[in-house]
């Protein structure tokens, strides 16, 4: 949870200096992570912003790196909540 919550200032930095590969291959590692763990509306999110990354799309980013990161504090409260983690 630590990592992946530190890649949402990660992905915001590396879109503001138009890094659009770390953002595609950080989305690609939590993609598979993500997956792995059953949480696929979060991998899913993931996948959208590797693929736009991968694409060049740079408009448009910045709404899937908000997107992932409600997505992902909602997953972190899931776990809290019900897993006490």
């Amino acid at each position: 949870l630590n990592d992946v919550e530190s890649k949402i200032p990660l992905f915001k930095e590396a879109l503001n200096k138009n890094d659009l590969e770390t953002i595609r291959k950080e989305a690609h590692k939590i993609k598979g992570g993500s997956a792995n763990l059953t949480a696929m509306p979060l991998s899913a999110i993931a996948k959208e912003l590797e693929y736009a990354a991968k694409e060049s799309k740079q408009e448009g980013i910045d709404s899937i790196i908000t997107k992932f990161e409600n997505e992902f504090y909602r997953f972190k409260d899931y776990l809290k909540n019900n897993l006490g983690l």
